[in-house]
């Protein structure tokens, strides 16, 4: 039980500190995953349709609707994984708008350092824990089964 307590000690610091050296609003990992976004987004072509909405279409002649104001788009990646997918990312790009403001608040900074805020306090030695007189420790009663006993096996 110990093991696991100074386990979970290290890891909520370790995750707070590196936390604070991020040097974006959102996570070095999602920052990459951005990243890869915006290079696979190059094969789509947004068509501003009014009010917020773009159809996008793919090199491959699929189309999709992405509603920037709603964040959503057709394919659902949007939706799923709260970050815009390539035909969001292409929409975002080609009206001059920062991606990171329309991520989810779950990846930024501010979210993954209030997860891990809290503090897990180190306990004492059991050679330091205060020892009851009043109370003595007994084990308990055993009481026989009624019935005929069960065979002991032998494998």
């Amino acid at each position: 039980m110990e093991m696991i307590m100074v386990y979970l000690m290290k890891m909520l610091v370790t995750n707070r500190v590196a936390a604070e050296k991020w040097h974006h609003q959102i996570g070095p990992k999602v920052m990459k995953f951005v990243g890869r976004i915006k290079i696979d987004c190059s094969s789509c072509i947004p068509e501003y349709s009014g009010n917020y909405v773009y159809q996008v279409k793919e090199n491959g002649g699929e189309q999709f609707v992405v509603n920037i104001e709603q964040k959503s788009c057709a394919c659902n990646k949007w939706q799923l994984i709260r970050i815009p997918c390539i035909h969001g990312m292409a929409t975002l790009l080609t009206s001059n708008r920062d991606p990171v403001d329309f991520i989810d608040n779950k990846y930024k900074k501010e979210s993954f350092l209030k997860a891990y805020t809290s503090v897990i306090y180190g306990i004492n030695g059991p050679s330091i824990w205060p020892k009851p007189n009043d109370i003595p420790i007994e084990c308990p009663h055993f009481k026989k089964q009624r019935g005929r006993p069960k065979k002991e096996r032998i494998l």
